[in-house]
């Protein structure tokens, strides 16, 4: 777990996980002396903001976590549920997904077995670079895309080139594997571009849209369908069709589900006690967030905190 601070029972900051936090957080979807990419058991495994992995979680399912880095996930076997902020995305062979920094990122390894190729950086990775528009893309357009045999098998030799030049560190290996890992997010961009070219957003569309936004700025203090409906300014009624047509899913669902990844970040990262979450999120007791909890995860929240504090 990691400290934060506390003030007059509020908690005031909870953790970004760096990249080698986030490897720490995860060491059981990694293989040992892998195939492809960096062994992170390995004694004099380092690195400088870029880390490349090969994923081969089994049934694996893991707790939300708010990530200070950008993962680019290319997907090479099997299939893994994502949730990326309010977005939920099913990532399947061949499929390429940029998580974006900061973005609250959970997962479910849904296939026996899967096998995924992982680019881990840091922004400043970029810095002397001026692609502060491509970044802004993919902010604004986090969609997971599939690749057609082409680009699939470009996107998996730049992967397995810069896999090359960290394992032989020649002469310009690292300018190289920038340069190789610009190219990926080109190729995600321009596919991106070929998903929302010929699509016009229907009113309800927009509405969905809004609305998913504006519950990652509001959850902890709006918690009902009618606060939603009179920030969009419709009524709760239109607004809970609209979700349910456009997103199948009941609106007070994406709210609850927003909730409920911000209980579980605090009880497997932190070391607030369960009335300290409780009172943050503003719900009335540790009893009613308890009975909020076990609704959806059938368990306590006592019971997910050993479960996945630590591990």
């Amino acid at each position: 777990m990691y400290n934060i601070k506390m003030k007059d029972n509020q908690i005031d900051t909870l953790p970004i996980f760096t990249i080698n936090q986030s490897i720490n957080a995860y060491k059981n979807i990694h293989e040992r002396n892998p195939g492809f990419g960096m062994n992170i058991f390995d004694d004099s495994f380092s690195f400088d903001d870029v880390v490349i992995l090969e994923d081969a979680g089994r049934g694996v399912k893991g707790a939300p976590m708010r990530c200070g880095f950008y993962a680019l996930i290319l997907t090479i076997k099997g299939e893994t549920k994502r949730e990326v902020n309010q977005h939920n995305f099913l990532a399947k062979e061949q499929s390429l997904h940029l998580i974006n920094e900061k973005s609250i990122f959970s997962f479910e390894a849904i296939s026996k077995k899967n096998r995924t190729y992982v680019i881990l950086f840091n922004k400043r990775l970029f810095n002397e670079q001026n692609i502060e528009e491509l970044f802004l893309f993919h902010e604004q357009h986090q969609d997971i895309v599939s690749l057609e045999f082409t680009n699939y098998n470009q996107v998996l030799q730049n992967y397995k080139q810069i896999d090359c030049e960290f394992k032989t560190k020649d002469k310009e290996y690292y300018e190289i594997s920038k340069t190789l890992i610009l190219q990926i997010l080109y190729i995600l961009k321009r596919e991106k571009l070929k998903l929302h070219s010929d699509v016009k957003l229907s009113r309800s569309e927009q509405i969905s849209r809004e609305f998913l936004d504006l519950i990652e700025d509001n959850f902890i203090t709006k918690k009902s369908v009618k606060e939603y409906a009179k920030l969009l300014d419709i009524t709760p009624k239109h607004l809970s069709e609209v979700i349910k047509n456009t997103l199948h899913k009941t609106a007070l669902s994406y709210i609850h589900i927003r909730l409920l990844k911000e209980i579980q970040y605090h009880l497997a990262y932190t070391q607030s006690s369960i009335k300290q979450i409780a009172h943050y999120l503003n719900f009335d007791s540790s009893s009613q967030m308890g009975r909020f909890f076990r609704n959806y995860e059938n368990m306590t929240p006592k019971e997910y905190r050993i479960l996945y504090a630590d591990k």
